[in-house]
């Protein structure tokens, strides 16, 4: 790796050198017995790389303002990573098992649920909701 003094093409020599680590990692033959703090790790790792690439690209383009919006999530991950890491094994698995569950409920409740789209007859506004439009919120 040469370095230079732009800092983007430091970075995306970077992400060069580690893009055939990271296509490995994120290539898993996941059991349910391996639990879910692995699968959880790679999956992070491969949305970071992907999101340095596309800000990396973004900043080539001259269009690093619009990268601003792959930042946050890219922080709350690594806090929840740091702090899931400090945790017991078990209850580390619990608290991902736990997410994952509360995730898959707010999805499928919301896209799926005839209810999601309707309350007494009434629209109600989902901001994650595939209804359409947004209508107005009904009061119970």
């Amino acid at each position: 790796m040469n370095q230079t003094d732009d800092p983007r093409e430091n970075i995306s020599q970077l992400l060069n050198l580690f893009r055939p680590i990271v296509d490995d990692l994120s290539k898993l033959v996941w059991k349910s017995s391996d639990g879910f703090w692995a699968l959880l790790c790679r999956c992070v790792l491969r949305r970071q790389f992907d999101a340095l690439e596309a800000i990396v690209d973004l900043t080539h383009r001259r269009e690093g303002h619009s990268s601003v919006p792959l930042l946050r999530p890219a922080c709350e991950e690594f806090l929840w990573i740091k702090y899931l890491r400090t945790l017991d094994p078990a209850i580390r698995e619990a608290i991902v098992l736990q997410n994952i569950r509360v995730l898959l409920f707010s999805f499928f409740s919301v896209r799926i649920s005839p209810r999601a789209c309707v309350n007494r007859g009434e629209p109600v506004v989902d901001p994650h909701s595939s209804c359409g439009s947004p209508k107005r919120r009904v009061s119970p």
